[in-house]
């Protein structure tokens, strides 16, 4: 059995590791937060809201991919790591990719899901939601299949995560790299027409303020963070024909976007909006506390100077 290298040359503190579980943590208060406007001020539920939990559920166990990847060395560069830390360090970053790349394709479809729900407000066109539909229905289905392109690149499959069998790239890694670059260039577009859809939709109605147009304008407009993940995963996806350095590399993948920070960014700025209810309650307990307060501390001064 291949002795493991010691434990501070396979730390937790790499950067993107970080990055990530704080982007969770951002997405799990939001997350709270909606479920709170949802379940108890505004007394109703949608399926939107439940395919977000769901999106959260897959993130996380994502996450614990990429902890436990982590943990064995992902990051590391595979000359300071023992042959079995490398094997599943790599089989844990392919995993946590692929539940990634699930997540974000349902994360978007709960967007939508959410849109639709409050296109109640603009003249109604069913178009509208047909397309928005086939853009997050198709985007489901090219992540799909990127999933299962990544684990039928290597046959057999052990070969994908224990790089000494391989002597040259396995065959199927082209695929995954050209169908890669196809499938990255459709989420950042199905990114960036989602963060403009709504300012789109929402500028000319009247029914809401202009404040609250803007608002919700800028909420969604934070999507087009997404689409510049996206395109620098295109750029990177080179980098998994590595196999000779292919724990760094994965990591880089990971730590540019195909999947940690565009997967939160997509479930945060979904959450948003959603979110806002609880938000003007807070704002509005918080404002009269500070009225009382400020009453209070008067009223103390005006006491202390009689």
């Amino acid at each position: 059995m291949s002795r493991l290298v010691p434990r501070h040359q396979t730390s937790t503190n790499q950067p993107f590791f970080v990055l990530s579980w704080v982007l969770c943590g951002i997405a799990l208060v939001l997350l709270i937060g909606r479920c709170y406007a949802a379940w108890k001020l505004l007394g109703r539920h949608r399926a939107d809201l439940y395919l977000a939990i769901t999106t959260f559920a897959i993130g996380v166990a994502s996450m614990v991919m990429l902890t436990l990847g982590t943990a064995q060395g992902l990051g590391q560069h595979m000359s300071n790591l023992a042959p079995r830390q490398a094997y599943l360090a790599i089989m844990y970053g392919w995993i946590n990719l692929a539940l990634a790349l699930i997540a974000i394709g349902l994360g978007k479809i709960a967007v939508v899901g959410f849109i639709i729900s409050i296109q109640g407000y603009s003249v109604y066109d069913p178009w509208r939601s047909v397309f928005l539909w086939f853009l997050v229905g198709t985007t489901m289905v090219v992540n799909t299949i990127e999933v299962v392109l990544f684990f039928t690149q290597c046959r057999p499959i052990q070969k994908l995560f224990d790089v000494s069998q391989q002597v040259d790239v396995c065959p199927g890694t082209i695929i995954v790299e050209k169908f890669g670059i196809f499938q990255t260039s459709w989420s950042g577009f199905c990114d960036f027409t989602l963060a403009l859809y709504p300012a789109v939709l929402f500028w000319n109605v009247h029914a809401l303020s202009r404040l609250k147009r803007l608002g919700i304008s800028l909420l969604f407009g934070l999507g087009v963070t997404a689409t510049v993940l996206a395109a620098l995963k295109g750029w990177k996806i080179p980098l998994i024909l590595n196999i000779t350095d292919a724990t760094c590399e994965l990591s880089s993948q990971i730590a540019i976007g195909t999947t940690r920070t565009e997967m939160w960014i997509v479930l945060i700025v979904g959450c948003l909006a959603p979110t806002m209810p609880l938000f003007r309650v807070l704002s509005q307990k918080t404002s009269v506390l500070f009225h009382v307060f400020r009453a209070q501390l008067k009223t103390h001064i005006h006491s202390s100077n009689t």
